[in-house]
């Protein structure tokens, strides 16, 4: 058994128990003069907890328990830690107000503490399935060509082209994509700034980063980076889609995954769990692992091989969407159904916030 505990506190104790190792830290300062006087205790309560936290980091270094991030390849500093847990702190005061929550996905709402789960409801913002929905006669322009249906366009969208959601992935699978398909076109559809996590190191964009590790033997004229479309324009690029690709830490669920469904796109997606709440593995969407680029390109292969089979795969990805996430006949009914509690459906969950409501 390890105790960590102040310094001075330590020292009280030494020789407490054979058995006990007694790791101390220095006493934490205190607020300063330009702290906020609402933050005057809190601030010395993250100092301690930094100290603390360093003290623990200092153990598993030494092997004291092992420790892993989801992505090694980024793997997560002490002060990232720090960063992420603070982040919490006010939505933790937020819950302990609270009557009711809204969480879009159940994955989202899995991660809060089980004490709050039973006063959040899962209520997706909603989709607009009329606009985003298949069009078999949709033609994208894509410099002096176009695109279509017809030709065969491997598709990836993201708001910004960063790890978060798998680009070094998507893009360490581009080479064997096209030397696999040769007649393939790659349509890469987002930004060059970063959306979640840290700025690439070694290069102005992970776009930049990962397209210097191609060499000289890829064929670039079939890879097409869009940078950010409007919204129609985008819409095309999902219409004309042969396969859309996915991909996403444990994380919050893009629209964009949503929207690729509505227009009936085959989606091949990360085995992870938001992906995983809305995709059935050979139903609606195929998955594979987040982080093999071989295994990646190599099912994307399959399924291009086979995309004329594929047809009623797009059709219950429309489906799964027009049914759960619709906004119009679904999602915006239960928003306004849940503010109301006027429905038979929300009356239980009006009587659990009747017992929770309290003067503040």
């Amino acid at each position: 058994m390890v105790a960590v505990g102040e310094d001075k506190r330590i020292k009280q104790r030494a020789g407490l128990h054979p058995r006990i190792t007694l790791v101390g830290y220095p006493e934490p300062k205190g607020a300063n003069a330009q702290t906020h006087h609402y933050l005057h205790q809190f601030e010395g309560h993250v100092r301690r907890g930094q100290a603390a936290f360093r003290v623990c980091q200092d153990l598993l270094a030494k092997g004291f328990q092992h420790d892993v991030n989801f992505d090694p390849e980024f793997p997560a500093t002490l002060d990232d830690r720090c960063r992420i847990r603070l982040k919490n702190s006010t939505q933790l005061i937020g819950l302990e107000y609270a009557d009711a929550g809204i969480s879009p996905t159940l994955w989202q709402k899995s991660q809060y503490p089980l004490d709050w789960q039973p006063r959040i409801r899962q209520l997706h913002d909603g989709i607009d399935t009329a606009r985003a929905c298949p069009d078999a006669a949709a033609v994208l322009k894509v410099g002096d060509m176009q695109l279509s249906r017809a030709d065969e366009v491997i598709t990836y969208v993201a708001r910004n082209l960063e790890p978060y959601r798998g680009f070094h992935t998507f893009m360490r699978a581009i080479p064997l994509l096209l030397q696999q398909r040769p007649k393939a076109h790659i349509v890469v559809v987002g930004g060059n700034d970063v959306s979640y996590g840290r700025k690439p190191v070694g290069a102005a964009t992970y776009r930049e980063l990962y397209q210097a590790e191609w060499g000289s033997d890829v064929d670039t004229s079939r890879v097409h980076f869009l940078g950010k479309l409007p919204y129609e324009q985008y819409l095309q690029v999902l219409q004309v889609s042969s396969l859309h690709i996915y991909l996403t830490y444990p994380f919050v669920l893009s629209w964009s995954l949503l929207e690729a469904l509505s227009a009936g796109c085959v989606v091949l997606g990360s085995d992870t769990a938001p992906v995983k709440e809305v995709i059935t593995e050979g139903d609606n969407g195929f998955l594979a692992g987040f982080f093999d680029a071989k295994k990646l390109a190599a099912r994307a292969c399959e399924l291009l091989q086979n995309r004329a089979a594929l047809e009623q795969v797009r059709v219950n990805a429309r489906t799964t969407v027009v049914e759960k996430y619709d906004l119009q006949s679904r999602c915006l009914p239960d928003m306004l159904d849940f503010y109301s509690m006027g429905s038979k459906g929300s009356e239980t969950f009006a009587r659990f916030l009747s017992k929770r409501l309290r003067p503040l």
